[in-house]
């Protein structure tokens, strides 16, 4: 059995569960938990929530979908010039702006009540820091490792 972590959707590093691997498993192990705990790590999370501009055309019409319309519902409630992607991880969260600059917490509402400073409540229309957070809270547990 192998564990491999992508990073950007390419092969970052593979790890086998043989002995010679056991610290390099750790070191895995101990690289999820940190997580989006600090900007250099901001790359390593469990889910990542964002804002994308909805081109025309690009959503395509699937048959399970009884209402395809519906990402035009949530384009209308937010503000064309929302810009921001939300990253969870074990024990941190990340946020990026439309500045490209990321600011990364263990506490979500550090994250919150800085987006609120900055834009109000313009900056997350749709509470994606409280769903990350949500997420957090609810679905990671020291299982998941």
């Amino acid at each position: 059995m192998s564990l491999c972590l992508y990073r950007s959707q390419q092969l970052f590093l593979c790890v086998s569960n043989s002995r010679p691997f056991a610290k390099s498993g750790l070191m895995i192990a101990a690289i999820l938990l940190a997580g989006c705990t600090n900007t250099g790590l901001s790359n390593v999370y469990l889910l990542s929530l964002s804002y994308k501009e909805n081109h025309p055309g690009s959503a395509k019409n699937r048959p399970l979908q009884v209402n395809p319309g519906i990402s035009q519902v949530f384009t209308d409630l937010v503000n064309a010039t929302t810009s921001l992607e939300v990253r969870a991880g074990y024990m941190g969260m990340c946020m990026r702006e439309s500045m490209g600059l990321w600011a990364c917490s263990t506490n979500a509402n550090t994250l919150a009540n800085s987006i609120r400073e900055l834009k109000g409540t313009a900056g997350d229309p749709l509470n994606l820091i409280w769903i990350a957070n949500n997420f957090r809270s609810q679905m990671v547990f020291n299982g998941l490792l």
